[in-house]
């Protein structure tokens, strides 16, 4: 017996393969979660549900929240995409127009991103890995947390 005691108090189920990443809102009201199914889901927590899916086309290594209205998603294609998060939950069935897009360098697969924003969440800095080493810092600017550009 480890040192912790879970208890699962939420099932978010919908995937149809391996969850590679999740990460839950500022607020804590909702998950985005990335699969090998190559779908990335948007969850409301109280409730477990699945509020919207976003067709990747490609395996999906890892999500995060920029702030409480871009989320991060890095795919299989070695691409970093930032979406308004608001948008998606206005839409929820409709694909999504990236807000940006930034590029590894060919054939690359991004693992992990964090994300962090300054207190008036006007400036985002990205650390990327790809590769299992740690590249390079990409900045863009969130205005209001409606936009982003790289």
């Amino acid at each position: 017996m480890g040192y912790f005691q879970s208890t699962i108090h939420r099932k978010f189920s919908g995937h149809s393969s391996a969850v590679a990443a999740a990460a839950l809102s500022p607020d804590a009201q909702y998950v985005v979660s990335g699969s090998y199914d190559t779908d990335v889901r948007v969850w409301d927590v109280s409730t477990a549900s699945c509020l919207s899916v976003i067709a990747m086309g490609m395996k999906v290594n890892c999500v995060g929240f920029i702030s409480s209205a871009v989320i991060a998603v890095a795919a299989a294609d070695g691409c970093l995409r930032l979406f308004d998060f608001n948008a998606i939950l206005r839409s929820p069935n409709t694909v999504p127009t990236p807000l940006s897009k930034f590029t590894a360098h060919q054939y690359q697969r991004l693992f992990s991103v964090c994300c962090v924003t300054d207190s008036r969440q006007a400036h985002v800095a990205c650390v990327c890995v790809w590769q299992g080493r740690m590249d390079e810092t990409m900045g863009c600017k969130c205005p209001d947390g409606a936009s982003a550009g790289g």
